[in-house]
């Protein structure tokens, strides 16, 4: 069992960085979060406003990150173009469902991609580590009705 943490935290050190960001899947976005997100090296402004969702974006000298936001003001999803991107702190409370399907995955071998499909969650990743990445995250049980 140590040895199977220990590879899958090698592992996840390519694709699941830590860097400052603090709205996870499931979080409710208002006013206070914007002033939060919004500091001297970021900003966080409403892009886009549908009937069914919102879309915020965060802009970081790294790169950019659009927040998904339903009607109920709950965050169900990411997407992100981003050199370093912090998987970690926007699953939240999925991150134990994200743990789970990381370690089953089938193309443990391929650090340039990356795909989680479960019941509540679908992640997408590409891109080289030491560049920049592409990907998106969703919590499907937050998702409005399509």
């Amino acid at each position: 069992m140590k040895k199977l943490l220990i590879l899958i935290s090698l592992c996840a050190s390519v694709t699941i960085t830590n860097s400052a960001f603090g709205i996870s899947l499931g979080d409710i976005i208002t006013d206070n979060t914007i002033k939060a997100e919004t500091t001297p090296a970021t900003t966080m402004q409403l892009i886009k406003q549908n009937s069914d969702h919102s879309e915020y974006q965060i802009a970081k000298s790294s790169g950019r990150i659009t927040v998904l936001v339903n009607t109920k003001g709950q965050v169900y999803g990411f997407e992100w173009s981003d050199k370093s991107p912090n998987l970690n702190s926007m699953l939240g409370v999925y991150k134990a469902e994200f743990d789970v399907a990381y370690a089953k995955r089938e193309n443990k071998y391929n650090h340039r991609i990356l795909t989680i499909d479960t019941p509540d969650l679908l992640v997408q990743q590409f891109g080289l580590p030491g560049g920049e990445m592409q990907g998106s995250m969703y919590a499907k049980d937050l998702q409005p009705a399509q």
